[in-house]
This record gives C-alpha cells, sequence and structure tokens, in this order.
C-alpha cells in the first residue's frame, strides 16, 4: 500500500500526457489514469491467482485434514491399545492394533504395541521379529535386548545370547538393566563363559556390587572346570575370583581341592587368614583335604592353630570335636560337642556323643536317650537359601531348587524332623552329657 501510495503521489506531481498506439489506435489516457488501471489490473490478477491457487489445493486440503483426522484417530488406538495391553485383554489390544496400523507407520509405540499384542498370543515367532526390528531404535534398543535374551532362554539359543551380550556393551545400557536376564539363561543352561566376558568389558571396576557378581561367575567356571578334571585352566579362573573375594569360603575350598599349596605351612597360615575373616563350616573339608597324609594328632595340632577366635560358632567345636574323637581323646571330644549342642543342636553331635556313651558307659537309658536324640534330627545342612528355605548341604552360586542366584547363606537353625521341637527339647534336658 505505501508503494502504491508514494506511486499516486508521483503521478500527481508529474502530470503529463501518455500516449499508446496498438494496432493503428492510439489511446491518449492521462497518467493518474492509467496508474489507477493498471492497479487494478495487477489487484484482479492477484485476486485470481489467489483464487485458483486455493481451487488447485481444495482436494489436498480436504485430504490432509482426513488423513490427520484418521491419525489422531490411529494415535488414540495406539494408547487404548497400551492401556489394554496392561491388564491382558487380548481382543481390545488386537482391535486397537489393526486400526493403529491403517494409518501410522512404524514408530516405537506401534512396535511395542504389536509386540504386547504378540506376547499375549504366545506368538513367539511374531515375538521374535518384532523385538529384532526394534533394535534399530535407540530408545527402544535396551528393552529389546532384555526381551531377546530372554527368548534365547526360552529357545537354547546361545548365540543370540551372546550376540545380545555384544549389543549390551553399548554404554547407555546398564548392566543391572539386563544382568538377571543373563543371570537366568547362565543358571538354566550352565553357560557362563559368555556372561563372565562380558562382565570382563563392562563393568566398572570401582563397582563392588558388579566385582561380587563377576567373581561368583568365575567361581562357577573354575568349580566346572575342575569336575572336569580341567585343573589349570580351572585355577586361573579361581584366582580372578580370589582377587575379589579373597577368603570367600566356597573359593577357598576349591582352592585346597586343586592342592597347589605345597607346603604345609603356607596352607595353614591361609586357612587360618580365612577363617578369620569368614569362617564356614566347609573349613572341614579343607582341613581334611589340605592335610591329607597327616596322622590324626598332628591333623589336629595343625587344625588347632587355625580355628582360633569364634568361640560362638557351634561348627568350631563340632570341628574340633570330631577331629579330637579321631585322634583318640575321648575326654575333649566330648567337651567339644557338648559345647556345640549348648549354641546349636545337631545330628552329628549327638551321633558321636551316642557313639562315646555306647563305647564307654553302661547307662543303657541315657544311651538310649542319645540315640533317640539324634535320630530326631536330619542330616546336617549347614546353609539356607534365603529366597525359598530350601535347607542345602552344599553352598554354590545359585539354589538348585528356586534357581536364585547369590541366595545361600550359612544356616543357624537346628533342623529337626516333623518341627518336634518342643519334644526334643524335653529328651535333651533329660540327657546326661
Amino acid at each position: 500500500m505505501a508503494t502504491v501510495s508514494t506511486v499516486a503521489m508521483w503521478v500527481g506531481q508529474h502530470d503529463g500526457k501518455l500516449i499508446i498506439e496498438w494496432f493503428g489506435w492510439e489511446v491518449s489516457p492521462t497518467p493518474s489514469f492509467f496508474v489507477i488501471l493498471l492497479i487494478t489490473i495487477i489487484f484482479i490478477l492477484y485476486i485470481s491467482i489467489k483464487f485458483s491457487i486455493r481451487i488447485i489445493k481444495l482436494p489436498f486440503t480436504i485430504k490432509k485434514k482426513i488423513t490427520n483426522a484418521r491419525l489422531k484417530k490411529s494415535e488414540n488406538a495406539l494408547y487404548n491399545g497400551i492401556i489394554a495391553s496392561s491388564y491382558g485383554n487380548i481382543s481390545e489390544v488386537n482391535k486397537n492394533l489393526i486400526l493403529a496400523k491403517k494409518y501410522l507407520k512404524k514408530t516405537p509405540l506401534l512396535l511395542l504395541l504389536d509386540l504386547q499384542n504378540s506376547i499375549l498370543k504366545k506368538n513367539n515367532k511374531n515375538s521374535f521379529l518384532i523385538l529384532s526390528n526394534m533394535l534399530s531404535y535407540p530408545t527402544l534398543k535396551p528393552l529389546a535386548i532384555k526381551g531377546l535374551i530372554t527368548y534365547a532362554n526360552k529357545n537354547n539359543d546361545v548365540e543370540l545370547f551372546s550376540n545380545m551380550l555384544d549389543r549390551s556393551l553399548d554404554k547407555k545400557i546398564s548392566v543391572s538393566w539386563i544382568i538377571q536376564d543373563a543371570l537366568n539363561f547362565s543358571i538354566e543352561k550352565n553357560d557362563w563363559k559368555n556372561l563372565a566376558n562380558f562382565l570382563e568389558k563392562k563393568i566398572d571396576r570401582k563397582n563392588k556390587k558388579d566385582n561380587y557378581i563377576l567373581s561368583l561367575i568365575n567361581f562357577k567356571i573354575a568349580n566346572n572346570l575342575y569336575l572336569d578334571n580341567n585343573n589349570e585352566t580351572a585355577l586361573f579362573y579361581l584366582e580372578k575370583s580370589l582377587k575379589t573375594n579373597k577368603y570367600f569360603p566356597a573359593f577357598i575350598e576349591l582352592y585346597c581341592k586343586l592342592k597347589k599349596i605345597e607346603h604345609k605351612v603356607s596352607l595353614i597360615k591361609l586357612l587360618k587368614k580365612y577363617w578369620q575373616n569368614f569362617p564356614s563350616p566347609n573349613i572341614e573339608n579343607c582341613i581334611n583335604i589340605g592335610l591329607e597324609g597327616l596322622d590324626e594328632l598332628s591333623k589336629l595340632k595343625e587344625a588347632s592353630k587355625m580355628l582360633v577366635k569364634h568361640d560362638n560358632l557351634y561348627y568350631k567345636h563340632l570341628i574340633l570335636g570330631k577331629l579330637k574323637y579321631k585322634a583318640k581323646i575321648w575326654g575333649e571330644a566330648k567337651k567339644d560337642f557338648k559345647k556345640s549342642i549348648r549354641i546349636k543342636p545337631t545330628k552329628a553331635a549327638y551321633y558321636y556323643l551316642y557313639k562315646m556313651e555306647k563305647k564307654f558307659s553302661s547307662d543303657i537309658i541315657n544311651i538310649s536317650k542319645l540315640k533317640k536324640l539324634f535320630s530326631q534330627f536330619d542330616e546336617e545342612s549347614n546353609f539356607l537359601c534365603s529366597f525359598c528355605k530350601t535347607k542345602l548341604i552344599s553352598w554354590d552360586v545359585f539354589c538348585n531348587n528356586c534357581k536364585q542366584f547369590d541366595s545361600i547363606n550359612i544356616s543357624t537353625k537346628p533342623i529337626i524332623k516333623n518341627n518336634s521341637t518342643k519334644a526334643s527339647n524335653q529328651l535333651l534336658n533329660s540327657v546326661k552329657i
């Protein structure tokens, strides 16, 4: 408008003649009239062009509005489907998925809904394909890896498991996100090396929890190798474990089984430190393995050097009692078994007291009571799964009953058959020991 006003002012100030010749015709309008005519023509052309463009665009505009409306409907279907999947409504999920797929391209949310639909329908093949597609989306990659590890576990696919661990080396994916699924796979397939190699590359050496898990896994590898008579490689993995858990009971026991400490003084020193730092009933196995070849009296002498402190532990006195019994130091053995019983009654303690009472006493009533007592106890289960409460004779990195990793601890309660605790206590009080 400013330009038109300027032109009009200019024309007003410069009045003159304008002659137009066209096919023999001559027209002499004033400049003012000519400018006005020109502006009118331009305006009409502008309006005409704009209207024409709108007419041309009209089908596209209508189509866009229809598409947007459909997209809105599809997005609503997508969200409704995801909500329906949370409470397992298969028909509602399927209906909304079909609607969403009509107009939506592959998006993270659509893939998630498709995955949920496949899971609800128990379509494992389709679930695998969707999870594989999800790997291409950075936001979905961690979830896809977790899902594919579970899939590998169900389908015994070691190669897929290994591949997913390699994918998990991505810094954006934390160890905590996949570790439980990876452990489940390793437990079910007894495949620990893949997980150990992954953790070696992945974990922060300052992270005590991750290093602890790695040490247990390396021990499991070492123990499996030992069972396969591959002692050299077993020692390699065991030494890795010992770097993190220097005095862990099972580690020390396997170390003794491998018989790599030839010098008895070094062995005694190691077991003494182990007992002081991490006392456990399995030191009895370590003593028997490590001091194999010594006479019973010498074995007792060396064991006594190890088992210092921790007088509050029943198994200390039980172990010493057994060693003294084998060395035929009857009186001292009896004292240790009695100390053990005062802390925790066990089948083993009563059994040895029964054997000594039968050997040296003529008190038939007392002998009968001791026999009845030890028969009421189950075989000693030194360990207990904290997850499923299963009583176990030996320690392992996971519970064989519930498959829970790192759930086995030392048991402190007596194991009495039929839960006849009251009757056993009454009988215990009547025994002369």
